[in-house]
């Protein structure tokens, strides 16, 4: 994690790098997956996660992929549970609220601003009253918080980092195939030029 934010402050320093030059088992992993039908990129991430906050809010590259993956993909962020304890885990169920009322834009700088930089966050009133600082009325995030909807996100999400055995984050998974290894890029933009090129990939 810490390695690749660093890779990433280096990387003012430009150069030039062709799709020609990603190799796998370098920049990208292969994993003994079938690939998805459609093109798709998965992230995942915890607002406890400091390389996590750098690598969304800093240098955009969340916003970056968005604008990348082709109108008939999908690209999903997910919350892990296994950082920041029993908070962690509502978290993940409170993303899964984000991601229901699409205001995922919205809660990610409060909440990492309240995890990280505030410390505000420590119980269920506290991730609500976030909500509330994002527009969402107290009472719809009540009925949302008990609901069978998020009820299901978090299980989604809980399983999917259990599919691709997430041990490190920011982590990103182009085509259920591909992992992309964070260490090994300098750059933003070489970052996202790698996921476009595996979005690509058609071997």
């Amino acid at each position: 994690m810490k390695k690749f934010l660093f890779a990433l402050i280096g990387g003012i320093v430009a150069f030039n790098v062709s799709a020609a030059d990603f190799k796998d088992g370098v920049q990208y992993e292969t994993l003994n997956n079938q690939a998805s039908a459609e093109p798709r990129v998965t992230e995942f991430f915890s607002f406890y996660c400091p390389a996590c906050r750098q690598f969304d809010q800093v240098f955009h590259i969340s916003e970056k992929i968005e604008n990348i993956v082709p109108k008939e993909g999908t690209y999903q962020k997910y919350h892990v549970s296994f950082m920041g304890g029993e908070t962690g885990t509502m978290l993940t169920k409170a993303w899964g609220i984000a991601i229901t009322l699409k205001i995922e834009d919205k809660i990610k700088p409060l909440m990492f601003d309240a995890v990280q930089e505030k410390h505000s966050i420590n119980s269920l009133n506290d991730i609500r009253d976030v909500f509330i600082k994002a527009g969402v009325n107290e009472k719809e995030f009540d009925s949302l918080w008990n609901s069978f909807i998020i009820d299901s996100l978090f299980v989604k999400q809980q399983k999917a980092a259990e599919a691709f055995n997430i041990r490190g984050i920011p982590a990103i998974y182009v085509n259920n195939k591909y992992h992309v290894v964070n260490q090994k890029i300098a750059t933003p933009d070489e970052f996202i030029s790698v996921v476009d090129f595996l979005l690509r990939n058609k071997s």
